[in-house]
């Protein structure tokens, strides 16, 4: 039983912290989702698994698979027997769409994922020294990811511009 007042778990099921140890797997879903152009070609008109895997030049049986996966976290859906992006996702991240950040989010989740897979084992050599790896320093060495990230970060911006 909680010791805390108005506790919002208090007698729920496991749900919430199933979601919490599992949703890696979502963001890798999205990630590979953005790497195949899965979102822009259901946006181009793409629609069954055979002509989603000729789009993004991976097999049928897997890109039925990604949709699956896709639908179950409502990033896609089915009108009159046709797949199609919600509309966040159309807006976000079709590569075409002016307010694109879809590079962005694929650029930090993987550089990032990096970074956070070993995290317990970093607990327990904890240090005052610098890291010698982090988001923004040593990945932006390399002059293609430095522009790779530099054209997401703008992409990204841009919503947020349009909105001001």
């Amino acid at each position: 039983m909680s010791k805390l007042p108005n506790d919002p778990t208090t007698g729920k099921n496991s749900e919430r912290l199933n979601e919490l140890a599992f949703s890696f797997k979502k963001s890798q879903a999205l990630v590979a989702a953005l790497e195949c152009g899965l979102f822009t070609a259901i946006s181009s008109g793409a629609s069954t698994p055979e002509e989603i895997g000729a789009y993004c030049h991976i097999d049928p049986e897997t890109a039925d698979r990604l949709l699956i996966i896709c639908k179950a976290l409502d990033l896609v859906g089915e009108v009159d027997g046709r797949n199609v992006n919600l509309d966040d996702v159309e807006r976000f991240l079709v590569q075409e769409a002016p307010t694109y950040f879809g590079d962005y989010l694929r650029f930090t989740v993987s550089t990032e994922y990096e970074e956070w897979q070993g995290y317990t084992g970093n607990l327990k050599d904890v240090s005052s020294e610098v890291p010698p790896r982090k988001l923004y320093e040593g990945d932006l060495d390399d002059a293609d990811r430095a522009r790779e990230f530099t054209q997401s970060g703008y992409n990204a911006s841009l919503p947020l511009a349009h909105r001001l």
